[in-house]
This record gives C-alpha cells, sequence and structure tokens, in this order.
C-alpha cells in the first residue's frame, strides 16, 4: 500500500490538470517593455488587425475576445485589416500549429498545416511588425466546440496577457500560466 500512494498522488494531479488551458510566451529577443510600447503606439488610434491564418471563421471573435485583454492597455482588435489604423502591425493565430511551427511563418500569413489533435487544441500567436515577431505565445486548451466557445476565448485571452506582460525584469521571457 505505501508504494501505491505516490502513484495515485501522481494519477489525481494529472486527472485535475487534463482540463486546463497551459499558455507560455515564445522568445523574441525583445523585453517585455518595449513589446508593450510597440502594441501601445499600434493600438493608440484604432484598432490593431488580427488574423486567424487558416481559419478565417475564427477572426472576428478572437479579435473581441483579445480587445481589452491586455492588462493596463486598452487596445482594441479588429478582424478587418482596412480598419486597423497601422496596418504594419498585426497579431497573428494559427490554431494547432506544430511544436516547430516559426513565428516568422505566422507573420508572413503562410498558412501552417494543422496537427491532428483528440483532446486538445493548440494555438500559436504572434505580434508582428511587417513579417518580424516582437512577440510570441503558445496556448494548450482542452477541445472547443468553436469560436464563440469560452474554452477558445479563455486561450485568447491568455495569449495576449503572455505576449504583452507587465514588465517583470526578472522574469523576461519566462512566463508560464496553468490555469482551470
Amino acid at each position: 500500500m505505501p508504494k501505491l500512494a505516490p502513484t495515485l498522488t501522481i494519477l489525481v494531479a494529472a486527472l485535475s490538470l487534463s482540463g486546463c488551458l497551459i499558455s507560455t510566451d515564445v522568445y523574441t529577443g525583445q523585453s517585455n517593455t518595449s513589446k508593450r510600447e510597440f502594441l501601445s503606439y499600434a493600438g493608440a488610434r484604432s484598432p490593431v488587425f488580427l488574423d486567424v491564418i487558416g481559419a478565417s471563421n475564427y477572426a472576428a471573435a478572437a479579435a473581441r475576445h483579445a480587445s481589452g485583454s491586455v492588462p493596463g492597455l486598452p487596445t482594441v482588435f479588429t478582424a478587418v485589416r482596412t480598419e486597423a489604423g497601422q496596418p504594419g502591425f498585426h497579431v497573428a493565430l494559427a490554431l494547432d500549429a506544430p511544436a516547430n511551427a516559426r513565428l516568422e511563418t505566422l507573420c508572413a500569413g503562410t498558412p501552417i498545416p494543422p496537427v491532428q489533435r483528440r483532446s486538445s487544441r493548440g494555438i500559436l500567436a504572434a505580434f508582428c511588425a511587417g513579417g518580424e515577431p516582437i512577440s510570441g505565445a503558445r496556448a494548450k486548451i482542452p477541445s472547443h466546440s468553436g469560436p464563440d466557445d469560452p474554452e477558445f476565448a479563455r486561450a485568447v485571452t491568455m495569449v495576449m496577457v503572455e505576449m504583452f506582460p507587465i514588465n517583470q525584469p526578472d522574469r523576461e521571457n519566462q512566463r508560464q500560466w496553468i490555469t482551470n
């Protein structure tokens, strides 16, 4: 019986995390302060364009979920490119991107073939200046039913928080969130 306790503890922990959303930032070399300054500039007078590469039916919902989600910044996002006041800046999302997908590919707008997943979905996000990534994040979420599903909304919010964290110099590019 004593040998069963560690195994049982691991099993309980795994089951409790199975429905969690996990997000982490992707290193770009930019400081957290500069990421936020770029976003502040891009969204100062008009919405920032947000595109969902390869799943345009998700774009409007993703823009709604992202709007107002960056702590301390009142940034609004739009799924309509012509509504963006700073066309050189945009956020690009890809659903179920493979682990080796690059932010540069996402910023260029090149479709990324999705990986088939059964129990969870992934999001790769990039904030871009032209074809260059300024910031990036990944999220893994439980399967969801579509763009208006609360799990998808939580995932979009979390990748936005990861891409534009409030400056914590001792934790630059080392953040990871696990939420239930």
